[in-house]
């Protein structure tokens, strides 16, 4: 047998020879898609469900959570086994898959019988499957720490809680849109929570119950949608946020303790309990409408008001008086050049640099506040200095270790930070334009 194999071989040895190097290029071919790992993930096809309930105790869990969704599961197409494991506040459930199930299917089928499962659990169960990923997909470890000089905007340090807000809702919403990344956890810090704590020997001299203030927090944080309402050939989205009323009540308590002959509004989110509470206090209401397009607080303001004014003589509001945009005297009497040196060394400038100025106070400026901010490192190696407003209220965390950085919460001489200007990077608001142009700083919008 031997021998008429090695006669055929060597007779034939054109065709063995193809033999050999087709298999070696099918080697080759298999090696490029062979996935190979440090530590090869063994685990079979499975789908986690987990459902926590505060307060119930392991014998409950079992009984009135694991016990339904394990009868649910059962006869999904596939299926080979599963486990769970109840403990005091958490249930969960594993679903194991025969070999060669395709993962996303399997959840699919296990989805559509949680669907089905949630009705018949007790009421605030919080159920959902876990990641698409097992306990070896775990890529990487990472440690989120403050410099301990960094500074928030109120000039207060870095906690726990702020590491904690900064993860989950900045580099966690990041991390999870890079390809291959099903899922991060969050462990450590202290999750940002509002804590009402009734005092019982008030609420039984009201007459009140927890009940009562559970029911109060959950009126006063509701929205109400109610349609829309369409004027001028644009619709107007019509909401009814459950915060108004007391917005509205602390306002009234201002006006009544400020008693003023007039209340003059802006527009803003702010304006709108101001209005209807100087209404109800029967308070006459001026407007000054400063952009060409008005925003929703001064259109309620404009129903009530006894003046309405606007900068742009095509403001679309009721009974609209065009008076343009007044300017600041601080402003329109302006000497940059006289008062440069004396800006510069209030906000700690050096006087001889050229000066960016970027004023981001406002929510809507957060792309700008990013851009300066990791820039800033950059423009001080090129000889700039930044004077940058970040505002009280945005997340942003500026630039540490840059002397060429000067980061600010608020300036309230904004009569200052114009001299002190080169050049402004800001949003195109009509009060910046206008200032901006008034005294002749060169600006981006």
């Amino acid at each position: 047998m031997i021998d008429a194999l090695l006669r055929t071989s060597i007779a034939r040895r054109w065709i063995v020879m193809f033999l050999v190097a087709a298999i070696g290029a099918l080697g080759i071919w298999n090696y490029q898609r062979l996935p190979i790992d440090a530590v090869p993930d063994i685990t079979n096809v499975q789908v986690q469900i987990n459902a926590k309930a505060q307060g119930y105790t392991p014998l409950e869990i079992e009984s009135r959570i694991t016990f339904p969704i394990e009868s649910e599961m059962g006869g999904i197409p596939g299926l080979k086994e599963f486990r769970s494991i109840s403990k005091y506040g958490l249930a969960q459930v594993t679903a194991v898959f025969e070999d060669g199930t395709d993962l996303y299917f399997a959840r699919q089928l296990v989805n559509e019988r949680l669907q089905g499962v949630r009705e018949s659990l007790p009421q605030g169960v919080d159920l959902e499957m876990g990641p698409a990923a097992t306990g070896l997909g775990e890529i990487l470890m990472y440690v989120l720490e403050a410099d301990p000089d960094a500074r928030k905007a109120d000039g207060t340090p870095y906690d726990a809680t702020d590491l904690r807000t900064i993860q989950d809702w900045t580099i966690r919403p990041q991390l999870r849109q890079v390809p291959g990344v099903s899922e991060v956890d969050s462990i450590g810090g202290y999750a940002k929570q509002f804590h009402v704590l009734p005092d019982p020997a008030r609420l039984l001299s009201y007459g009140l119950t927890l009940s009562d203030i559970e029911a109060a927090l959950q009126a006063n944080n509701g929205n109400i949608g109610a349609g829309y309402i369409e004027t001028n050939g644009e619709q107007n989205l019509v909401r009814v946020p459950g915060r108004l009323r007391g917005a509205v009540r602390e306002a009234r308590a201002v006006l009544e303790r400020v008693r003023p002959d007039v209340v003059v509004g802006y527009g803003g989110y702010v304006s709108v309990p101001a209005y209807l509470a100087a209404r109800r206090a029967r308070l006459p209401i001026v407007v000054h409408e400063q952009n060409a397009r008005p925003g929703l607080g001064n259109k309620v303001g404009a129903r009530y008001a006894q003046r309405v004014a606007v900068s742009f003589p095509d403001t679309p509001l009721r009974n609209a008086e065009y008076v343009g945009l007044p300017i600041r005297t601080m402003i329109s009497g302006l000497d940059r050049a006289a008062v440069r040196d004396e800006a510069r060394a209030f906000f700690g400038l050096d006087p001889a640099l050229p000066t960016l100025v970027v004023t981001g106070g406002s929510q809507g400026a957060r792309n700008i506040n990013i851009a300066i901010a990791t820039a800033a490192r950059g423009l001080g190696e090129s000889g700039i200095q930044v004077l940058h407003v970040v505002g009280p209220k945005n997340d942003v965390v500026p630039q540490e270790g840059v002397p060429t950085y000067v980061p600010v919460g608020y300036v309230d001489r904004m009569d200052y930070a114009l001299a002190a200007a080169d050049l402004m990077v800001c949003r195109a608001g009509a009060n910046s334009v206008v200032e901006a142009a008034a005294v002749g700083v060169p600006a981006v919008f």
